[in-house]
């Protein structure tokens, strides 16, 4: 049994690592992600510079499909931080083969998408006129790639400069296996498991279906975008409601000493807009104007503005005269006052707890409370 210091200092570093990862930080050190090369020989060469692979992210899953068909491999990369997904396109200049198999399984012995099955390719070496001596090229069907990540359901087998196909053979999940003839390089076929009426399976080798990718009959039109104008605001809707702790503020005429405090209004049965301002932020000062001039839809509303000057906190040099001067050169005609830094640190956990990443508090912002706090 762990006693109970050493339960809060694993709680303390659990904390402090989620911490970590919500300011934006690396669980990988920032450390870049690698590229190896499997030279055949057991084996293997670091490419991650030249392959263009080693980029600086929290890399996730690696999904692998032939994307564009044009016969070698292309990569969806998913990350925890931005961007959340790449695709990678393989261009890499090749004169080798390959060759791409999707299989099908009977529905009765084996799943359709025949997830298990083994797939053994022996290749041939005209020049030498017999088996190339290569071990076979064996790849199994799998649900699932990494972390959350499905490659396709293409079998995809990299030939090099093979210049034939000796044998194919799948071994279903049911344990039957099939030998299938006829296949060349550079194609990609379907194959079926053999399986006669009665549900035996039907001698022999069988032949597989060719697929083609299917031609593109989509004819485009220019037109114009319609995109939407881009803002710097931005607004978070809670499903679930979080209750504010209860602090306080100092008013704006007094605001020093102990009697110029005030409970944030909480639970009074009206709307309050906790809005954090400063005198030298101009959105700020925009947005206070068009408060005073919508003063009566906002009260209609039965909505009550709380501005509150963070004017002086941290290392912020201005002072509280200088938001007042902003307020009276307004006729600002809601309540007003000073965030303390106890209020600012409430705000800020709120906003900590309702974005998935920690930034430093934008200004303004504005916390829209309820009638139940």
């Amino acid at each position: 049994m762990e006693d109970d210091s050493t339960v809060e200092e694993l709680a303390a570093a659990q904390n402090a690592m989620v911490g970590m990862l919500k300011q934006g930080r690396s669980l990988s050190g920032n450390e870049r992600n690698c590229c190896f090369l499997n030279l055949g020989s057991g084996q293997f060469a670091t490419v991650s510079a030249v392959s263009g692979l080693d980029f600086l992210d929290d890399g996730r899953a690696v999904a692998v499909v032939d994307w564009d068909h044009d016969g070698d491999l292309d990569f969806w990369t998913s990350n925890r931080n931005a961007p959340r997904i790449r695709f990678l396109r393989n261009d890499t200049p090749s004169g080798n083969h390959f060759l791409a198999l999707r299989l099908v399984g009977n529905r009765s012995t084996t799943n359709r998408d025949a997830i298990g099955a083994r797939v053994e390719v022996v290749v041939r070496d005209l020049k030498a006129g017999e088996a190339s001596g290569h071990s076979p090229l064996i790849k199994t069907l799998r649900a699932g790639e990494g972390f959350l990540a499905q490659s396709s359901k293409w079998l995809h087998f990299g030939l090099g400069r093979t210049q034939q196909i000796e044998s194919v053979s799948v071994r279903w999940p049911d344990g039957t296996v099939e030998k299938f003839a006829g296949l060349e390089r550079n194609r990609r076929y379907v194959l079926k498991q053999g399986v006669s009426e009665e549900g035996r399976l039907v001698a022999g080798p069988h032949s597989p279906e060719m697929w083609e990718r299917p031609g593109r009959v989509k004819t485009f039109s220019r037109a114009t975008a319609d995109l939407p104008a881009q803002s710097d605001p931005a607004r978070i809707p809670l499903v679930t409601l979080l209750p504010v702790p209860q602090t306080s503020y100092v008013t704006l005429d007094s605001p020093s000493g102990d009697s110029s405090r005030r409970p944030l209004p909480l639970g009074e049965d009206r709307f309050v807009l906790v809005n954090l301002w400063a005198s030298w932020c101009r959105p700020c000062r925009v947005e206070l104007k068009e408060f005073t001039e919508r003063e009566a839809e906002l009260r209609a509303a039965g909505i009550e503005i709380l501005a509150l000057s963070v004017d002086g906190l941290g290392d912020d040099r201005s002072d509280a005269k200088l938001a007042r001067d902003v307020l009276s050169e307004l006729e600002f005609p809601f309540t007003t006052g000073v965030a303390t830094p106890e209020l600012l640190q409430t705000m800020n956990d709120l906003y900590h707890r309702l974005s998935p990443l920690w930034r430093p508090l934008p200004l303004p912002s504005s916390f829209l409370i309820d009638r139940s706090g």
